[in-house]
């Protein structure tokens, strides 16, 4: 092998070695997700989507079953632990608090929500034990299933 012939390889494999070793392809950062989502009605209730569930939205004639935590000023007075077992109640009918029902609305099977709840739209200028009068709320939930006609 003549020596052009020797530069010639010899150029050709240092060309190869640098692209086997050169950084690899830079990877695109991750597509960010939708979530958390926030929305707040007119009336200052914020609904706070942390995980989407599957199927179909539940609507305003449902009756539903959640897990959930119910905490004011960062004291948890209910929550389904509590009780030892999840909560079920027609979303139509008034037992429970507007904000409640209307925060529920649209969730999927398997979605959790945390809703800010205020007073107005909780348990009023009256309170309920142990909630006093005028006072905000946050609910954590996890729509664990529904039935989207009220029985």
């Amino acid at each position: 092998m003549n020596r052009s012939h020797f530069l010639i390889v010899s150029v050709i494999m240092l060309t190869a070695c640098r692209s086997n070793t050169s950084q690899p392809a830079a990877v695109p950062p991750p597509t960010p997700t939708a979530l958390p989502t926030e929305t707040t009605t007119p009336e200052g209730l914020v609904i706070r989507d942390l995980r989407l569930g599957t199927g179909d939205p539940c609507t305003p004639t449902a009756t539903i079953t959640m897990k959930f935590t119910a905490s004011f000023a960062g004291r948890v007075y209910d929550s389904s632990d509590m009780r030892k077992r999840p909560l079920t109640f027609s979303l139509s009918k008034s037992g429970a608090i507007r904000g409640l029902r209307e925060g529920i609305e649209g969730m999927r099977v398997g979605g959790l929500r945390t809703l800010h709840i205020p007073w107005s739209l909780a348990y009023g200028e009256m309170g309920r034990d142990p909630v006093p009068p005028k006072t905000d709320l946050v609910f954590e939930i996890e729509l664990v299933a529904f039935d989207p006609m009220s029985k």
